[in-house]
């Protein structure tokens, strides 16, 4: 499969920003900015969270949050403060915030579909002529109401 790098700009909500190369993990959940960055950003750790390693060994970080950017998407993310030795990595939850996934046959981060849920949402639709219901009511199979 490859590695995977990005270029992303890293902020605090205000003050200065850095420009770093990531290495595109899908396996981590947060993102990992090594000890330069987030120094020199000047992010405060918020908590620290204890983490499971693929060997199974445990180590615990300290974690806050910061803004990420990508050809033009902006979003905020929490991410590990990574150790001096440790390696910028970019996790699942900064790739969803952005809206990106990860194609791994291109190594490439494209657009994700985003997908909404309407399950228990109520909101006006154009009904489709159903000889059940004529042109007014509920739509079948649908949690939607329809008026006419």
């Amino acid at each position: 499969m490859g590695l995977v790098y990005a270029d992303l700009e890293v902020r605090r909500e205000s003050g200065p920003s850095c420009n770093v190369r990531f290495l595109v993990d899908s396996g981590a959940t947060l993102s990992v900015l090594p000890w330069q960055v987030w120094h020199t950003l000047g992010l405060k750790p918020l908590r620290s969270m204890v983490f499971t390693l693929a060997d199974g060994t445990t180590m615990r970080r300290r974690v806050s949050g910061c803004w990420f950017r990508f050809r033009g998407i902006e979003a905020p993310s929490p991410v590990i403060l990574g150790q001096r030795r440790d390696t910028a990595l970019l996790g699942t939850l900064t790739l969803e915030a952005l809206g990106l996934v990860l194609n791994p046959f291109e190594r490439t981060l494209r657009p994700m579909r985003m997908i909404l849920a309407l399950a228990g949402l109520r909101e006006r639709v154009e009904p489709r002529p159903s000889r059940r219901l004529g042109r007014r009511g509920t739509c079948p199979g649908r949690m939607l109401t329809c008026d006419a």
